[in-house]
């Protein structure tokens, strides 16, 4: 006779705490997570939000009625009108900042609102629309906390991600999951923001990002930068992208350098 599936056991929370009870074969299989693993979490947090920033963008107006992300109805075609919300990572001290090319692409002026509230202009450094990565700059009058970055190269469908940034005009949103598919890329249908996007070897999570997210970090569970939010899947749930890291890397000293990417051609 079939037997009914027991609960999980209650546990007093300073201990550890019931996270999902998912019934098996033998009965109910319980997955924990202790509470110093909860505040290693909070603690992992508090490291990575203060590195992400805030963007906002104005434009022409006539860029944003051309720009399907950010559809405003301005009143003239010379007003500038705030067009647009990303997020960004803070590179290095002196105040480099990168981000994706699609959120500051049209972008007259743009603002960096930091954790701490202090915001800051902000001027294009550098853009690559092929695979849509920008670095910005503000010029800070404080020892800004810098993202570490990790290494996209060793990494393992089923780890560990946190994604950390400003969804919907929520500032300082934290997601989690995981990773859920490596080398995503053209031939997997993915439709992007940019046309002009040539490369394409995203990292897929089902960590939550949403419009806002864009050019924000995604971190592994040391809080290193793996990947730099790029799209998702609209009209599914869970299914979003990241640029890999190790990309940024070869891209954003260039950009700094020489303000683009300067690539050999045949013909």
């Amino acid at each position: 006779a079939a037997t009914a599936t027991p609960a999980p056991e209650i546990i007093e929370r300073t201990v550890q705490i019931v996270v999902t009870a998912t019934p098996s074969a033998g009965g109910a299989a319980t997955t924990i997570v202790t509470a110093s693993e909860e505040e290693a979490l909070q603690a992992l947090y508090e490291r990575l939000n203060p590195a992400v920033v805030n963007i906002t963008i104005s434009t022409r107006a006539s860029a944003s009625q051309r720009n399907p992300f950010f559809g405003q109805a301005p009143q003239s075609e010379d007003q500038l009108v705030p067009s647009g919300e990303g997020s960004g990572f803070v590179y290095d001290k002196e105040g480099h900042i990168i981000t994706n090319n699609h959120v500051v692409a049209d972008a007259k002026t743009i603002s960096v609102k930091l954790w701490n509230g202090k915001t800051f202009d902000a001027t294009i450094v550098g853009r690559d629309p092929q695979t849509d990565l920008a670095v910005i700059k503000i010029e800070p009058d404080f020892d800004l906390p810098v993202a570490t970055l990790g290494d996209s190269g060793s990494l393992r469908v089923g780890q560990f991600t946190m994604a950390v940034g400003n969804p919907a005009r929520l500032e300082g949103s934290l997601s989690f999951g995981h990773i859920t598919a490596l080398g995503r890329g053209r031939h997997d249908a993915i439709r992007l923001p940019d046309p002009v996007l040539r490369f394409m070897d995203f990292i897929q999570t089902d960590a939550a990002i949403n419009l806002g997210n864009s050019g924000g970090p995604l971190c592994n569970i040391d809080g290193e930068v793996i990947g730099i939010n790029i799209a998702i899947v609209w009209g599914a749930e869970s299914i979003g992208f990241a640029i890999p890291v190790n990309t940024a890397k070869k891209v954003v000293p260039e950009l700094i350098t020489k303000g683009k990417v300067v690539r050999g051609f045949l013909g």
